[in-house]
């Protein structure tokens, strides 16, 4: 109905944004998200879409000096602070490697990018040293041990969820589970491998087609307590290459290597 045209004027959506979130410091990254959302729904109601490049980086705040502190370092602690409230980090312990939660993916990736494109985006122009430091100030502040990444081996982080082998249950994906590997297929208790199953049986004797499933399934267990390696036998023609590639979409190409016995010994 216009109101918002009304006075106070706000001018256009620029405006309206820097009411509604820029000129409010958020306390947290929540506040901020519910924020930029509210934003995004009243840029609907008036038929104008939001620019994308406002809500990628959270609103410029003055940040207060600490004592002791140079203006270099409270810039880049105001930058440290501001993306925290945006993304989620964590960073190896022994090498200060810094990973942000891609939330899309819903797992852990490198985050020396995503620092410097949003950087860029706040301050056109802005030093390499300046994102150097803010790198190296995010890895420090939230340092943890290698071991703790996937680190417990019954749990699966699958498309739909994080899957227990244990329990054969899902629960939903967390930035808590410092998770970096996404094995590419959902989980559905109600599946069954109709043709999958009709392969098996056409290029396995009635007693090795349990023994090949166990064997693939044994492949997503991160750990080798068994002590067991598989060798696939048989003359052209007979399934080898199509199991492989099979076990090969269900891993996905980024978790598996493709390695000769002859590299191995």
């Amino acid at each position: 109905d216009n109101s918002y045209k009304e006075k106070p004027r706000i001018n256009g959506k620029q405006g309206l944004y820097e009411v509604l979130v820029k000129s409010v410091q958020t306390a947290t990254r929540e506040e901020y998200l519910q924020r930029t959302k509210a934003y995004s729904q009243i840029c609907q109601i008036i038929n104008a879409p939001p620019p994308s490049s406002l809500l990628l980086f959270p609103p410029t705040t003055t940040t207060p000096p600490t004592k002791g502190e140079t203006d270099t370092e409270t810039k880049v602690r105001g930058l440290a602070e501001t993306l925290e409230r945006r993304y989620h980090f964590a960073a190896y312990e022994d090498t200060d490697e810094l990973f942000y939660y891609n939330e899309d993916k819903e797992l852990y990736e490198p985050a020396k990018s995503l620092v410097k494109a949003q950087v860029e985006k706040q301050y056109v122009g802005v030093l390499t040293n300046t994102v150097t430091n803010v790198i190296e100030k995010l890895a420090r502040r939230h340092l943890v041990p290698r071991t703790e990444f996937d680190k417990d081996i019954y749990i699966l982080n699958l498309m739909n969820g994080l899957y227990d082998i244990r329990t054969n249950t899902l629960s939903p994906h967390t930035w808590e589970y410092l998770s970096m590997k996404r094995i590419p297929i959902k989980f559905d208790p109600k599946a069954r491998p109709k043709k999958f199953g009709k392969f098996l049986s056409e290029v396995n004797y009635p007693n090795q087609i349990r023994t090949t499933v166990e064997g693939m399934s044994y492949t997503f267990y991160r750990d080798n307590p068994f002590e067991l390696y598989f060798i696939l036998l048989g003359f052209g023609s007979n399934g080898k290459s199509v199991l492989m590639h099979v076990l090969t979409k269900l891993h996905g190409e980024d978790n598996i290597a493709h390695t000769s016995l002859v590299h191995l010994l």
